[in-house]
């Protein structure tokens, strides 16, 4: 099961989101490639989504916390 996390660009465009994508990359499956990528929209003011198993939530929610970041949860609908 995974829950979606939601970075919006308007409460942290003044932070490093290259620090918050690196969190996510070590809790997720997020591949190195993809932070160039999620970094290039988020620089375009574009919010960022990322869908993170719910085993690593937590942790990843508490490095967020502790480097100042602003986020939402959602639930991720099961398609299956």
């Amino acid at each position: 099961m995974k829950k979606r996390l939601i970075i919006p660009y308007e409460e942290n465009k003044n932070s490093s989101i290259l620090i918050a994508l690196s969190k996510i990359r070590v809790h997720s499956d997020m591949r190195f490639e993809e932070i160039g990528i999620w970094g290039e929209l988020f620089h375009n003011k574009k919010d960022i989504y990322y869908d993170i198993p719910v085993d690593k939530l937590d942790l990843l929610l508490s490095s967020l916390n502790l480097s100042g970041f602003t986020y939402n949860i959602i639930e991720v609908p099961d398609l299956g």
